[in-house]
């Protein structure tokens, strides 16, 4: 068979998630970049590439990083196309066009946390690096409703933030935890935040299957925080 019939012969094979997945047997005499070609023009099992990966952890070491539905091949062909591809599933993560980086929108464990926000445009942008803009587009200031996460504690105070106390406080199913609104209204003085004299977030310390651990930070001028004893006051 030429390789023109190999390739029409797969172009015109009829998949499905049950039975009719493709097998080694169909992409035997093609290159990965044929089958690639295929699976994205004729059968639409990819569905995006990126040329990097923004989240954290991840390294593609120069491979292309393709998206797809991956039910529709064997076991088989999807190792033997990770040889020269790196293969997501489109469903859980978003592309930055702009750079092609990919980040997850989706959890791979109990601790993990976003580390991309939308900025004005609606573009995916990497938190690390892009700290301050996080907080302001992110609605996270004056929010109990809200936490920030991936943010260095470093780079808090480099903006302003003070924390309030050193315990670690939680929401979740546990009898200890507290409610974060009902934690402001107790600890942060109303009248301050209507006058827009102080500022709050809630800061992620982490999370797990049931509960998700935080602190809060303030910030205000220098006799505000003393005033409160966030910070020393001689």
């Amino acid at each position: 068979m030429t390789k023109e019939q190999l390739i029409k012969r797969l172009q015109d094979k009829k998949i499905d998630t049950d039975k009719n997945t493709i097998t080694m047997e169909d992409v035997e005499g093609l290159t990965r970049d044929e089958l690639v070609q295929i699976l994205e023009e004729d059968h639409g099992i990819i569905t995006d590439y990126a040329e990097e990966y923004g989240e954290p952890g991840y390294e593609n070491n120069g491979k292309t990083i393709l998206f797809g539905d991956w039910n529709y091949i064997s076991h088989e062909v999807f190792e033997w196309l990770e040889e020269e591809y790196e293969l997501e599933w489109l469903d859980e993560w978003i592309i930055n066009y702009n750079d092609s980086k990919a980040f997850r929108t989706a959890p791979n464990s109990w601790g993990w946390m976003q580390s991309f926000f939308l900025n004005d445009d609606l573009d995916p942008i990497a938190i690390k690096g892009n700290e301050r803009e996080y907080l302001e587009v992110g609605g996270f200031i004056n929010n109990c409703g809200s936490i920030v996460a991936n943010v260095d504690e470093e780079v808090m105070e480099k903006l302003g933030f003070v924390r309030i106390d050193q315990d670690d406080h939680c929401s979740g199913w546990y009898n200890h935890c507290e409610m974060p609104c009902e934690f402001t209204e107790k600890n942060i003085p109303q009248e301050l935040l209507s006058n827009k004299k102080i500022e709050y977030v809630f800061y992620s310390e982490g999370k797990s299957q049931f509960a998700i651990s935080w602190s809060v930070w303030v910030r205000a001028d220098e006799k505000i925080l003393k005033e409160l004893g966030v910070i020393d006051g001689k």
